[in-house]
C-alpha cells in the first residue's frame, strides 16, 4: 500500500465512500394482496418503489384463496364491491389467515365499522381519499411492535390511527 496507513483515493475499494452507510439488516419486503375490481395504478405504484411486495386480485370470492400465506396485509377496495361480499369474503379471510391484517378502504366508513370482527383478524377502516403513502403507513404503525412505535413517536413520526 503506497499511502502508509491511510486509505487514499487509489486504495479504497471502489463503489464505497467513508460516508457510505450500510444497512445492518436488510428489512424483508413487506407483502400486500389489493382486492380491487379497478385498477389504482398511482397507489401500486408508489407501493411498489416503496419495496412491497403487491399481489393484486380482482375476484372479491376467491380473495381468500389467492392470499400467500407470506402477505402482512390484504387491502380491500370495499366500494367496488357489494358490502355482502366484503362481509362473506373477510370471514372467510379471518377463518383461513387470522394472523393477516385487513384492511378497508372506502367512501362510506360508517358502514363497515360495524362488522362483526374475529378476535384473531385485525383490521382498519380508511376513507377515501386514500394514498399509496396512508395505506403504507397504516399498515407499518400497525404491524411494528410496540417498542418500535414508541420510539417513532419519540422522533416525532405518529401511526396512523384508526378513524
Amino acid at each position: 500500500m503506497h499511502c502508509k496507513g491511510t486509505i487514499c483515493a487509489t486504495c479504497r475499494p471502489r463503489g464505497r465512500t467513508k460516508n457510505t452507510v450500510i444497512p445492518r439488516q436488510k428489512r424483508r419486503a413487506l407483502g400486500i394482496t389489493i382486492v380491487s375490481k379497478n385498477t389504482e395504478p398511482i397507489v401500486e405504484a408508489y407501493l411498489r418503489r416503496a419495496g412491497v411486495s403487491i399481489h393484486r386480485t380482482r375476484s372479491i370470492e376467491r380473495a381468500a384463496d389467492t392470499v400467500p400465506p407470506s402477505a402482512a396485509a390484504v387491502v380491500f377496495f370495499a366500494d367496488d364491491f357489494r358490502a355482502l361480499e366484503v362481509a362473506a369474503a373477510l370471514t372467510v379471510l379471518g377463518a383461513r389467515l387470522p394472523k393477516v391484517l385487513v384492511v378497508l378502504v372506502t367512501a362510506d366508513p360508517a358502514s363497515f365499522l360495524s362488522l362483526p370482527s374475529s378476535d384473531a383478524a385485525a383490521s382498519l377502516v380508511l376513507p377515501k381519499p386514500v394514498w399509496g403513502w396512508t395505506i403504507l403507513d397504516a399498515i407499518r404503525a400497525h404491524l411494528e411492535p410496540p417498542l418500535a412505535r414508541e420510539a417513532s413517536e419519540y422522533r416525532g413520526v405518529r401511526p396512523v390511527r384508526q378513524p
